[in-house]
C-alpha cells in the first residue's frame, strides 16, 4: 500500500461478493453485523467508482476519496 501498488490479488468485486453473502446470511439469521455492513458499503463504493478490478488493499484509496483526501 505504501508504494500504491494495487495489482489485483483479491479484486474488490470478489470482496464485495463475499460481503454481500455475509450480510445476507446475517440478515436471514436476524443477526446485526454493523461493521460488516459498513465494509460492504465501502466495497460497493469502490466498485461503483471504477475501482472494481483493483486489489482489496486499494480500499484505502476509496476511503481517502470519501474523506476528500488525495487518493
Amino acid at each position: 500500500m505504501i508504494e500504491r501498488d494495487f495489482t489485483p490479488g483479491a479484486r474488490a468485486t470478489v470482496q464485495l461478493k463475499d460481503m454481500d453473502t455475509i450480510v445476507a446470511n446475517a440478515e436471514a439469521l436476524g443477526v446485526e453485523l454493523p461493521l460488516s455492513r459498513q465494509t460492504q458499503q465501502l466495497y460497493r463504493a469502490m466498485v461503483d467508482n471504477g475501482m472494481a478490478d483493483l486489489d482489496h488493499s486499494a480500499l484505502s484509496c476509496s476511503c481517502s476519496r470519501c474523506a476528500g483526501a488525495r487518493a
